[in-house]
């Protein structure tokens, strides 16, 4: 779940999951489908929680894509 509101600085990414989450690429990219933040981890619980300032992103309409174990996951949201 991507929550982008006008009214808060950032941009916050949920992940949530019944078994631990294990090794996660979380990746964001614009309208022209290029990678504009990425990051690589673990999570050793069943949820995952980012807060990205929206001031290091640009504005415009992006996608988040989430990969974990078996799961590919997609967003779309818009940055104002």
């Amino acid at each position: 779940m991507v929550n982008c509101s006008r009214a808060s600085a950032f941009v916050s990414i949920q992940i949530e999951h019944d078994r631990r989450i294990g090794n996660v690429v979380l990746e964001i990219l614009d309208e022209q489908g290029r990678v504009i933040y990425k990051e690589e981890g673990k999570a050793l619980t069943g949820e995952l929680v980012r807060r990205l300032d929206k001031g290091q992103l640009p504005r415009g309409t992006h996608r988040l894509k989430v990969h974990f174990r078996d799961q590919d996951l997609s967003q779309e949201f818009t940055i104002e």
